[in-house]
């Protein structure tokens, strides 16, 4: 009997480790500032009810329907509706239907939520309706936050992150693709697009060296100025 008392304790224990750790819904998710414009898309994600073919739950884009999210093995849609994998690292993709528009190209704005397992969501890439890649390298990446939240078993760690693409060239439905860390929850998603012929700017933070030569620069025009006004 006490054999059986310890060996049902361990398994007690042993689930508690391997079980899932399901986090409260995204927080941090912006309208881009080109929300609402004209040749724009707009979905967002909180809640995924099977493995493939998830419609938008939060926000669907009404005049271009049909964007759906699905999960590969070992991925799997855990009891909070939430993607997670006990066995590795899981890829999951989104298929965004976005306008075609003549001489223009796409800014994609993809928004992710996520705890941590053995790492985050990462390798976010864009590829076209036919399979093709279109970009792997985001001009900009922001961490929206970083912290804990709760979850069925108790406070984790969560991270929310901005990545945003320029498809030059390219406009139309697209597919958004990323890998989810083993024992991670992916728990939000949401895509915009905006189809345009103006380059988006990224939004990067100067190094520290170009800091240093902005701030030589304007010493010498206020010196300019003072010489003048003398």
């Amino acid at each position: 009997m006490r054999n059986l008392t310890v060996f049902l304790g361990l398994m007690f224990v042993v689930c508690l480790v391997a079980a899932p750790a399901f986090a409260t819904d995204a927080t941090s998710f912006a309208d881009p500032s080109f929300f609402g414009s004209a040749n724009t898309t707009s979905n967002e994600w909180d809640a995924f009810a099977g493995q493939v073919f998830n419609a938008p739950d939060v926000s669907a884009d009404a005049s271009h329907a049909g964007s759906t999210v699905s999960v590969s093995g070992p991925g799997f849609v855990s009891g909070s509706s939430n993607f997670y994998a006990f066995g590795g690292t899981y890829a999951a993709d989104a298929d965004i239907v976005a306008p075609s528009v003549a001489s223009a190209g796409t800014h994609v704005v993809v928004q992710t939520s996520g705890t941590i397992g053995y790492g985050g969501v990462s390798a976010v890439e864009i590829f076209d309706d036919g399979g093709a890649l279109l970009s792997d390298s985001p001009f900009n990446e922001t961490e929206l936050f970083s912290g804990t939240v709760s979850s069925s078993f108790g406070p984790v760690s969560q991270v929310e992150t901005m990545w945003e693409f320029w498809l030059d060239g390219y406009t139309g439905s697209f597919e958004v693709t990323w890998l989810n860390g083993q024992h991670s929850s992916f728990n939000g998603l949401r895509v915009d697009s905006l189809a345009t012929s103006s380059t988006p700017a990224a939004a990067a933070v100067p190094e520290p060296s170009s800091i240093a030569m902005i701030g030589i620069a304007l010493v010498g025009f206020c010196a300019v100025r003072r010489r003048r006004s003398a």
